[in-house]
């Protein structure tokens, strides 16, 4: 009998429809936050503007998974900071989310996005690992330890 192998995410993604899509990536998500340790939760239902909770000890996080497969241009990938309504898409506001997790699967890569970075932003460009300039938002590339930390005392 022939061994099985998992394909590659992104040879496996590049036929996926977006909701499927969606659904690999939360069940990525779910696996890289268990194997570092955090304590992650999953909502009952799909009503709620997160996809998952992530307990640091002292406070609960919501955290919205994004997901994008395709380069659009000059080393850049994009996502959504932002959820569809009837005609059109609204960003996410901070009393419904506090994290945009956003996976790149042809990378196999994560940026941990504060909406606070997002300044409101609907569209967002994620750069790829080989693009040589940094944006603004290349320091929450594989941030995961945004997701574990405390809250400053005033």
């Amino acid at each position: 009998m022939p061994q099985l192998r998992a394909p590659r995410p992104h040879s496996f993604t590049d036929r996926l429809e977006s909701k499927r899509q969606g659904e690999v990536a939360e069940l990525v998500f779910l696996y890289r936050a268990t194997i570092l340790g955090l304590k992650v939760s999953k909502p009952y239902g799909e009503s709620e503007r997160y996809d998952f909770i992530v307990d640091t000890g002292s406070r609960l996080l919501r955290v919205q998974i994004k997901s994008t497969r395709g380069l659009i241009s000059k080393g850049a990938y994009r996502i959504s900071g932002g959820r569809n309504i009837v005609g059109g898409t609204v960003p996410y506001l901070p009393s419904q989310v506090d994290f945009i997790a956003a996976y790149i699967f042809p990378e196999d890569t994560w940026y941990i996005l504060p909406l606070q970075a997002l300044s409101g932003r609907i569209r967002i460009r994620l750069h790829s690992l080989d693009n040589p300039k940094p944006n603004q938002l290349t320091q929450y590339r594989e941030a995961w330890p945004l997701l574990l930390a405390k809250p400053t005392p005033l």
